[in-house]
């Protein structure tokens, strides 16, 4: 965005796309420090290697010892869940640690069908040369906001609106 945390992001993010409007509420979230997340689907509007980002640098680093609740269609990243959970219609189907039902049909036809989605999005994606940039951009306001907490306990208002302005630097695709 050419104006930086400067751009006026319109009522309820119109212009912003789904990846950013994502990326922007998983700062905020990180942020608020809370002992439960609910992440719905966080990764389907964002590329498959920005997915696997945020997955890796940021839910299994900033929310380490939290709860995070994360439906999603991405059976990719179920080895990184301590409980996994799979839905047919609605019904649990099977439950268990990764290990202990990654071999069952139920998960294979899940896994097999977020394999198919993960490749159609990696040939359709334009952005694959702007995937290292935006990792950037992701850590060094992840890294902000952990230092923040782990420097000054509480922000006050100023410094809430400093890291947001921050967030939305960083987060947002120039």
């Amino acid at each position: 965005m050419v104006q930086g945390d400067s751009t006026e992001i319109g009522e309820k993010g119109v212009n912003l796309s789904g990846g950013q409007k994502a990326r922007i509420a998983l700062a905020r979230a990180i942020y608020s420090d809370k002992d439960i997340y609910l992440l719905d689907d966080i990764i389907s509007a964002v590329d498959v290697h920005v997915g696997e980002f945020l997955i890796k640098e940021s839910i299994l680093q900033y929310l380490k010892g939290k709860t995070v609740i994360m439906p999603t269609h991405a059976a990719n990243f179920a080895e990184y869940a301590d409980e996994v959970i799979v839905l047919k219609k609605g019904v649990i189907v099977r439950k268990g640690h990764f290990r202990d039902i990654c071999d069952t049909v139920e998960f294979q036809e899940v896994y097999e069908q977020s394999m198919e989605l993960k490749k159609r999005s990696s040939s359709e994606s334009k952005e694959d040369l702007k995937i290292s940039n935006d990792q950037k951009k992701i850590k060094t306001t992840l890294d902000l906001i952990s230092q923040s907490k782990n420097s000054m306990g509480s922000p006050q208002a100023r410094t809430h609106r400093s890291f947001a302005e921050k967030a939305i630097e960083e987060l947002i695709i120039p």
